[in-house]
C-alpha cells in the first residue's frame, strides 16, 4: 500500500487520534497533516447503490431491506470520514467460527 488517506475534525489541537488504520503494529509510517478544503454544504446523500455486498462467498446473515434503508438514512449526507470506516464501526467486531 502506497498511501492511506482519511479525514477528521480536530477536537483537541494537542492530540489527534487515528483509528482503523491498515498498518501493522510497529510498522514505521510517515504522518503529514494538511488542512482539508472546506465544503460549503454537504454534497449528496449516500445512494443505496453505493453500498454493495462483497463479491464471493458470504456466510453472514443478509441485511433486510428495512435495515439497509435505516443504515443509508443514518449515514445521511456525505460524512466527514470514508464510508468504509463508517461501515467498519457499524459492523462491530468480526465473529469467528472455529
Amino acid at each position: 500500500m502506497d498511501a492511506y488517506k482519511t479525514y477528521l475534525k480536530i477536537e483537541d489541537p494537542e492530540r489527534v487520534v487515528l483509528s482503523h488504520l491498515p498498518f501493522q503494529p510497529g510498522q514505521r509510517v510517515e504522518v503529514i497533516i494538511l488542512p482539508a478544503a472546506e465544503e460549503s454544504e454537504p454534497s449528496t446523500s449516500v445512494s443505496p447503490t453505493a453500498i454493495t455486498p462483497p463479491s464471493g462467498q458470504y456466510e453472514g446473515k443478509p441485511i433486510s431491506e428495512a435495515d439497509f434503508r435505516r443504515l443509508v438514512n443514518r449515514i445521511g449526507p456525505t460524512p466527514d470520514k470514508p464510508l468504509s470506516e463508517i461501515i467498519i464501526e457499524e459492523r462491530g467486531p468480526w465473529e469467528t467460527t472455529s
